[in-house]
């Protein structure tokens, strides 16, 4: 499954992943399908237009794996002057009616405005992301960060509801390395839980973190290495 995070301020985006895929595969001919984890996956690719294409989902797509049908798109669809906008339906008309399994969120600096969308590839709809106000937002497997920063509640002695405020964390305050470090520690975080619950892991350490600023890309995780 994997997970992407997009911090955003009035003057950068920070994206940030880790580096976990997943995919199905049999023995044998008659055998069950069976799940297997791919490590060290690139999920945040830069693009020539300064902006960044980041997507969560499945491994493999035309009997490759994924990331190379996103250079493909990248290197032969978006132009150095394509607004979010256009890469928005350049990657819908890219795959067309067989989209590989995955969600996709583009992020760019637009005449000094954080811009974020979620593409939906299966029902061909695009889901701009308010960036009004500072904060953050994901795709992927988001069960932790729902419940370190969403509405959630506790009980009383006698049992009852007691609601609990969401996080109220500064996110307009914070520079580029400051929302690098919280992002690092919200995808951190997830994978450290995704190893002690039930099941297949969904989430692995941070791997990669782009900032994306009025001035330009830079990077900095690449691989896990910091930069």
């Amino acid at each position: 499954m994997a997970l992407v995070t997009a911090l955003f301020t009035k003057h950068n985006i920070v994206l940030a992943a880790d580096g976990c895929l997943h995919a199905f595969a049999k023995r044998d001919p008659a055998s069950m399908p069976e799940p297997l984890i791919r490590h060290g996956a690139k999920l945040i690719f830069d693009c020539p237009n300064h902006a960044a294409l980041a997507f969560v989902g499945t491994a493999a797509y035309g009997g490759e794996p994924v990331e190379e049908a996103i250079r493909y798109l990248i290197e032969s669809r978006i132009r150095p002057d394509s607004s979010l906008e256009d890469m928005s339906w350049m990657v819908m008309d890219h795959f067309g009616a067989a989209p590989p399994k995955i969600s996709v969120l583009l992020a760019r600096m637009e005449e000094g405005t954080p811009k974020l969308s979620k593409l939906h590839l299966d029902s061909r709809k695009v889901e701009m992301v308010g960036t009004t106000k500072p904060g953050l937002t994901w795709i992927g497997e988001g069960s932790v960060l729902n419940r370190l920063l969403g509405n959630g509640y506790t009980r009383g002695a006698d049992g009852e509801e007691i609601p609990l405020a969401p996080a109220a964390l500064p996110w307009g305050m914070m520079n580029s390395r400051e929302a690098a470090e919280l992002s690092a520690f919200l995808i951190n975080t997830s994978a450290t839980y995704a190893k002690f619950r039930v099941g297949i892991p969904l989430v692995e350490e941070a791997s990669d973190i782009l900032v994306l600023g009025e001035s330009g890309m830079q990077w900095r995780m690449k691989n896990k290495k910091e930069l």
